[in-house]
């Protein structure tokens, strides 16, 4: 059968590292480039928040916590998930810029 734990670690952490990406890319002006990412506070933050995700469920807290390791196919199958996520996060923001221009 399935483990509880796992199913609880992998949505932990894809929601946790899905919404410091958001944060990233809303907070970045144009995209994901270098010279067009968040303030550093806001990237750092993200970053936190993505290592804890990443981290928590691999650490000796994870059973205290309900969490068990993801497998490693968890692993492509999150950054294919946070690829498109990121995806329809910019082409969302561009098209509400596109209709809201005038209010930026």
């Amino acid at each position: 059968g399935h483990d509880p734990a796992v199913f609880r670690a992998a949505w932990f952490t894809e929601n946790l590292v899905s919404q410091a990406l958001a944060v990233v890319l809303l907070r970045s002006r144009t995209g994901p480039s270098p010279g067009n990412l968040p303030a550093r506070p806001v990237l750092l933050a993200a970053v936190a928040v993505s290592l804890a995700g990443l981290g928590l469920p691999l650490s000796p807290l994870a059973p205290m916590l309900g969490l068990q390791a993801p497998m490693a196919g968890f692993y492509p199958l999150l950054a294919a998930v946070l690829a498109g996520y990121g995806a329809a996060v910019l082409a969302v923001r561009a098209w509400y810029r596109g209709r809201h221009e005038h209010w930026l």
